[in-house]
């Protein structure tokens, strides 16, 4: 089947009629085309002037018009210009030189021991030669972090990398299992009673399930999600994963790769195809594990495993059991990436559920002042025939501050052989070499390495 393209930036407001500037923020619409099935028709609304999506269209997002090839070689060698001005603010300076980042002219290095406190170094691609930056100001994300929001390199990615990392610091808030009594025969298990489960037992019950499961692959996944009023691209992939920690999620908006997500016994990693610079985001799993990782949204990725009933829990861990009604949740505290205190909500309906119908309703989280960071509502589950594991089908998020809300749909999951040689290419983030890394624990691109080569995702 031949793919549709998506049509370039046509540089006019489809309301007015004036030609869109550089650089300008636009909203992007597309339209089944009047006479071919195998195009579309886009139009591009002034940020300022578009009120709802035209009727008829499939899809709608918030973007920039693109440089011209002059316009964009004449700004870069103007911020070159600044950059290497040293009589100019350090402000000016930083905002020319994340601007060069983005343009991939410019690398910037983190101070250490020898050099001294407070400054940075900006490598020029081009000559090699380092520029020294001073201090970088409280609005720069290279500056003083945790205050106010991102900007700069993670000011771009803000919509969709947001609505995915928040997801998994709830996402491991999905369905895991069903409440019911440990036993060997996966074909007929026994729900207990709607008595309060203690805390050794709902454990149990999330690890019965988690045993069931070695490594699953769902092939296909649909993602809908709206911030506000405005809906983003629905999003369309797929998911395998495989205990203890192996995961990776790809997905394409209208046919085009747009996101991949992944995690190996090393690392974490994503890939967002809108995200200005384009980088590929990675972490190492210790650098997490030490919360001094400096992220602007909460993210946990061992929860993902945890979302779908692999991940076990520790069942020396000191829970807290409330009852609420006909629910009983299950409460324990966790560290996020940042170093502070979260609490985890496993909220379970105590009477029996029908069949179909999720024993674990959903999840909360909570920031250190019982603030909600996120919510879950699991809607359908469905079994794995081979083992009788429970997995979610439905899954709705919402996230307050942001007002952000987004459904997952999993169509089956099934049981898959993985191979040592195909584990090592599936959770690795070789194939997306070519392109441009950084390292969320250095908070700083990655040198690259001379002669490296990739393929496109």
């Amino acid at each position: 089947m031949r793919r549709k393209e998506i049509p370039p930036c046509t540089r006019e407001c489809a309301a007015s009629g004036r030609a869109l500037e550089d650089g300008e923020r636009i909203v992007a619409v597309l339209l089944p085309h009047e006479t071919s099935a195998h195009e579309w028709t886009r139009k591009d609304f002034a940020a300022d002037s578009f009120e709802k999506a035209p009727e008829g269209a499939v899809a709608w997002w918030s973007t920039q018009v693109p440089e011209t090839p002059a316009t964009a070689a004449a700004t870069s060698d103007s911020l070159m210009e600044l950059l290497l001005d040293t009589t100019a603010t350090a402000e000016a300076r930083w905002d020319a030189a994340e601007r060069l980042v983005r343009k991939r002219r410019v690398i910037l290095e983190r101070p250490d021991a020898k050099d001294v406190k407070g400054v940075w170094l900006a490598k020029i691609c081009e000559s090699g030669e380092h520029v020294s930056l001073p201090n970088p100001p409280v609005t720069s994300p290279f500056g003083q972090s945790g205050k106010g929001k991102p900007g700069g390199l993670l000011g771009g990615i803000s919509h969709i990398s947001l609505l995915f990392f928040v997801v998994f610091s709830g996402f491991g808030c999905a369905s895991l299992n069903p409440l019911l009594k440990p036993t060997k025969d996966v074909k007929n298990p026994q729900p207990i009673n709607d008595e309060l489960p203690s805390a050794a037992q709902m454990v149990e019950y999330l690890n019965d399930n988690a045993r069931r499961i070695n490594a699953i692959q769902c092939n296909s996944v649909a993602i809908d999600c709206k911030q506000g009023n405005q809906n983003a691209p629905g999003l369309d992939g797929m998911v395998v994963l495989q205990k203890p920690n192996l995961f990776r999620l790809k997905a394409k908006v209208l046919g085009q790769n747009a996101v991949d997500l992944g995690s190996n016994q090393e690392e974490f990693w994503y890939w967002i195809s809108k995200a200005d610079p384009p980088y590929v985001f990675h972490c190492s799993h210790a650098a997490m594990a030490a919360g001094q990782v400096r992220m602007p949204f909460p993210f946990q990725p061992e929860m993902i495993l945890a979302a779908l009933g692999i991940a076990e829990y520790d069942p020396n861990k000191n829970y807290e059991v409330k009852a609420n009604g006909q629910l009983a949740e299950l409460r324990e505290r966790v560290t996020s990436p940042q170093g502070k205190t979260v609490s985890r909500v496993t909220i379970f309906q105590r009477a029996p559920a029908q069949a179909g119908k999720p024993q674990v309703l959903g999840h909360i989280l909570y920031d250190e002042a019982g603030k909600v960071i996120c919510s879950v509502q699991v809607q359908d589950i469905q079994v794995v025939r081979q083992t009788g594991a429970v997995l979610p089908q439905k899954v709705v998020f919402q996230w307050p501050d942001q007002q952000v809300e987004m459904v997952m749909r999993f169509g089956e999951f099934v049981n898959t052989e993985i191979t040592p040689d195909r584990s090592a290419a599936l959770f690795s983030r070789r194939d997306l070499g070519s392109l441009p890394g950084f390292d969320l624990a250095r908070w700083a691109p990655d040198e690259p390495a001379p002669g490296a080569r990739g393929q496109n995702p």
